[in-house]
């Protein structure tokens, strides 16, 4: 009976060390997740208003929660136009479309600093009625470091989902892929440690397009930005040697 112990206790140690029966310089691999699901939705703060006279104004005052890229976007207009102004905390103007807008169009500011409050103001250019200002707001950066598959979506005009990817150490070929696209199209940006630019589709790209980088050095911290080109949808970022 020892003995029939004895034996299931080395074919249970074999398994572990890989065949290794002295158990000399073993390493056990380290198990990930390999897909990471992006759970967060981008904040899409909404102000309603209207317009009853000619020249009138209204303003709209919200707090950045964070730095990076944001868009101002007009709907709900009939058969009017608007003039948008965007100020900073301290009252310079920022963003200004100058003419007349209307449903679909905005402003889209890169320079937005988290902290800080502004003021956007809409001003009657032509026709009166109701209208909605919609703020699209820039999400964290999400670290994907050890992830294969990131599931992520786009919900508003020139949103930018930004992700930090630091390579493994034997770096060299990669490829980099977007897939489950439903009638939308994004733009591709990979940047090395120093925020150059190694790759950018420019034109928007769909499902199964993406880049093979052959250069990719390992221990390397980049940058993949992941922007809207047309439509909206859910969304899947693969990387794989």
């Amino acid at each position: 009976m020892k003995s029939i112990f004895k034996l299931f206790g080395i074919i249970a140690f074999l398994a572990v060390s890989g065949g290794n029966a002295q158990g000399e310089a073993l390493t056990i691999p380290r198990l990930i997740n390999e897909e990471y699901n992006v759970t967060n939705k981008a904040t899409i703060q909404k102000f309603d208003g209207s317009f009853t006279a000619t020249g009138q104004q209204a303003e709209h005052k919200f707090t950045a929660p964070l730095s990076g890229r944001y868009h101002f976007e007009i709907s709900n207009l009939e058969r009017a136009y608007i003039r948008m102004v965007i100020k900073n905390s301290i009252g310079s103007v920022i963003g200004d479309s100058v003419y007349g807008i209307s449903n679909g169009e905005g402003i889209t500011r890169d320079d937005i600093r988290g902290g800080e409050t502004y003021t956007v103001q809409i001003v009657q250019s032509s026709g009166l009625g109701l209208y909605m200002l919609s703020i699209g707001y820039q999400k964290p950066t999400v670290n994907i470091t050890g992830f294969t598959d990131i599931n992520d979506s786009i919900e508003f005009k020139n949103q930018i989902n930004n992700y930090t990817w630091t390579a493994p150490e034997a770096g060299g070929r990669y490829r980099f892929e977007i897939s489950n696209l439903v009638g939308t199209y994004i733009r591709m940006v990979i940047k090395n440690s120093f925020g150059v630019v190694i790759y950018d589709s420019v034109y928007g790209i769909g499902n199964g397009e993406g880049i093979t980088k052959g250069d990719i050095r390992g221990g390397e911290t980049y940058t993949i930005q992941i922007g809207q080109s047309s439509g909206y949808s859910l969304y899947r970022l693969s990387i794989n040697r």
